[in-house]
């Protein structure tokens, strides 16, 4: 009974197992293996790159398993890829390897001259670490560039190099310390006689706010008699008065 048991196994599991390796193609030294190209072998994270086989007399299966002639690859790293031809039971030798070089510039490191200053003084930021041409956030190209800010400011910057652009450089403020043009705003700007209106002036200051009259507040009214010009100043002790004149009489 054993011995008829253990014929009635090899009977069905001997075709079986012929099966399996009748589906995994053997390799066939006469089978041409396919001849891969990159249409670009330096590209940035996560574009899109063709990768194509010819020679190929079956069917091409790439080194991610993928199949055909032509293959759309988007790398996030260095990667190399091979391709095998396959023909009914038969697989070629490997396929020459083509590597795509990711390129990911570094992000450049940038410092200012000085990063407090007072209205109207110019500051000189420069770029040091990129292999490529610096890009500044204010749209302005060059490893190194001079600024005369009007406000407080944040600025930072890329590095651009071979069409890859880097993630943004540290952030670095540049500080108007003794005042910045303040806006100057009426609730009025047309008056009959003996009408009030009232002046504010809004802004960075670092001191007081002088206006043309004499008075000293971030808000005065005023009761013209004539038609008349209003401007005002931040005053700081460590720079130069800020004036800016009124749009309004």
């Amino acid at each position: 009974m054993k011995i008829l048991l253990l014929s009635i196994y090899w009977s069905i599991a001997l075709p079986f197992c012929s099966g399996l390796w009748a589906n995994i193609p053997q390799d066939c030294d006469e089978l041409v293996a396919p001849l891969i190209s990159s249409e670009k072998i330096v590209s940035c994270v996560g574009q899109p790159i063709v990768l194509k086989a010819m020679n190929c007399v079956g069917t091409v299966v790439w080194s991610n398993q993928k199949k055909g002639n032509t293959l759309t690859v988007y790398p996030e790293k260095t990667t190399t890829y091979q391709a095998h031809c396959i023909k009914d039971s038969c697989k070629s030798k490997a396929s020459n390897e083509v590597t795509v070089t990711i390129n990911i510039p570094s992000s450049p490191l940038i410092k200012a001259s000085q990063t407090k200053v007072c209205f109207g003084e110019s500051v000189v930021l420069t770029a040091t670490g990129c292999a490529g041409e610096v890009i500044w956030s204010n749209g302005l190209t060059g490893q190194e560039m001079t600024i005369q800010p009007i406000y407080s400011t944040k600025y930072t910057a890329t590095c651009r190099n071979e069409g890859c652009v880097s993630c943004f450089a540290d952030d670095i403020i540049i500080t108007v310390v003794g005042g910045e043009p303040l806006s100057l705003t009426a609730n009025k700007t047309i008056l009959c006689k003996g009408e009030s209106s009232i002046l504010s002036a809004k802004g960075n200051c670092a001191g007081q706010i002088r206006w043309s009259n004499g008075a000293i507040a971030k808000t005065i009214t005023v009761q013209p008699e004539h038609t008349t010009y209003y401007w005002a100043m931040c005053e700081n002790t460590n720079c130069e008065p800020v004036k800016v004149v009124s749009p309004f009489k």
